[in-house]
């Protein structure tokens, strides 16, 4: 798995240092890339602890509170964090499957599916970010118990990350070139598979905007998280891997495997028109004395 999305820049500046060997480094190739996923773990989890323990001053964390708990609280914590932790998994399982179905390609492949990615975790960091402020928003509507504004912001929420799901596909497909060209040291081929295989992030990134806003976003965040567990469960292991272990057995041209790789980005959506727009995804999972939904 990447670093959370806080030490993307981070790990995306040592990957172009110490992969290709830039700005004086040695072309270290694989063994550069996990030194520098390493690294940004280490700087994030650094990062963290610090701001936890020394900056924050709301919920003035010590490490004391790491081994108190309360049961009925740990109960609540079991039952919305484990599918939460369950998804993760899935997700960790599919890019270990995806890495391996690609893997058993040409270096050029190879190369151009980590341009792309590349490209893909960039524009993705600004969707998720944005996602988690529809979380946000959700959450504090839910709970304030507004259903009938809830309903409102679902609505707005699903035509602006449409359209903005529009125009990042469209700036990635325009400066899908110049992006290819800071490679300088990869292959014709290399070059030309990136060219494919961003095209099909370009696509595919429509369906990330919405469903990501919507199933994350909204469904999530609204209190209905077992449902995103178990949507993804069924895409990846049903839908994703079989179709891309298929496509790669029949000998398919790489680009066709990769897309049968990002697939679920735009099937999800079908999902999250149906799921979103019955609202029956609102839940109030606190027990506090806030207003009941009428």
């Amino acid at each position: 798995m990447f670093p959370s999305y806080h030490c993307l820049p981070i790990l995306f500046t040592l990957n172009y240092v110490l992969i290709f060997g830039n700005f004086g480094f040695p072309a270290l190739g694989v063994k550069g890339a996990a030194i520098a996923t390493t690294v940004s773990r280490i700087i994030e989890t650094a990062v963290i602890a610090a701001y936890v323990f020394k900056v924050d001053r709301k919920l003035r964390f010590t490490c004391h509170g790491i081994f108190s708990y309360e049961r009925e609280l740990l109960g609540d914590l079991l039952r919305n964090g484990l599918p939460i932790i369950g998804g993760n998994i899935v997700w960790s399982v599919n890019l270990m499957a995806s890495t391996a179905i690609l893997g058993r390609f040409s270096e050029s492949v190879t190369t151009a599916v980590s341009i792309a990615n590349t490209l893909n975790s960039l524009a993705f960091v600004t969707i998720n970010r944005l996602s988690a402020a529809v979380g946000i928003i959700t959450g504090r509507t839910v709970g304030s118990g507004m259903k009938g504004k809830m309903k409102e912001y679902a609505r707005t929420v699903q035509i602006l990350f449409l359209l903005v799901g529009i125009l990042s596909g469209t700036a990635m497909y325009v400066l899908s070139g110049h992006f290819i060209c800071l490679y300088k040291n990869i292959s014709v081929n290399a070059a030309a598979y990136s060219g494919q295989f961003i095209t099909v992030l370009s696509v595919t990134m429509i369906g990330t905007c919405y469903q990501a806003a919507c199933l994350g976003g909204l469904v999530k965040a609204g209190g209905d998280v077992s449902f995103v567990f178990k949507n993804d469960t069924i895409f990846v292991f049903f839908v994703v891997l079989p179709s891309a272990i298929a496509a790669a057995s029949m000998g398919a041209q790489a680009w066709v495997v990769f897309a049968c790789l990002k697939c679920d980005q735009i099937l999800k959506c079908f999902v999250a028109i149906v799921k979103i727009n019955r609202f029956n995804w609102i839940k109030k999972l606190t027990r506090d004395d806030a207003p009941q939904f009428t």
